[in-house]
């Protein structure tokens, strides 16, 4: 599986679906991190490819979270993590999830008391059977994530429902 071309075609979809652009070399300039952004937000998009296991994980982490908030904050822009699910059997792909603060959220969000979850680490496992299940039953709110120790709260949404509420869900700066 080619990588760099699944992260190339990532940014210019991501990039098209905010009405924003793609950075060059994917953010790795200093003058121009993330991978793209618009007038509003700024999105790190993180992906990863599995190999059928069920027991597959993505780790949100909140050392990628503040790196991104850093980063958006000094543009005056929003930060949003985007990450993907890919396996070889292509069930999973297409399934995108938006991860945001929810201190940066207006609208009022509902969400499932059984999806709320909250951790003492600086990361979060997220079994990919476990987004699937909640993805199926149509819940557009899929996580309600806590860092205790860091007192931080994130909301993990189908990017779907991000981008259809984008201008409910993020303030304008």
């Amino acid at each position: 599986m080619d990588f760099k071309k699944i992260s190339k075609k990532r940014e210019i979809q991501g990039a098209k679906d905010i009405g924003g652009r793609v950075h060059p070399a994917s953010g790795a300039r200093w003058h121009t991190k993330g991978d793209f952004s618009n007038q509003f937000i700024h999105v790190e998009d993180k992906f990863f490819c599995s190999n059928n296991n069920s027991s597959d994980t993505y780790s949100i982490s909140l050392d990628v979270l503040h790196k991104v908030e850093k980063e958006a904050f000094s543009i005056g822009k929003t930060p949003v993590l985007k990450f993907g699910l890919y396996n070889a059997r292509q069930t999973y792909n297409n399934k995108d999830f938006a991860v945001i603060n929810r201190d940066h959220i207006i609208k009022p969000i509902n969400y499932s008391r059984e999806n709320q979850v909250s951790t003492s680490k600086k990361s979060y496992l997220v079994r990919i059977n476990q987004l699937e299940d909640i993805y199926i039953n149509n819940n557009d709110i899929l996580l309600h994530l806590t860092f205790t120790k860091a007192n931080k709260v994130f909301v993990v949404m189908k990017w779907e429902y991000f981008l259809e509420n984008m201008d409910l869900i993020i303030e304008e700066n």
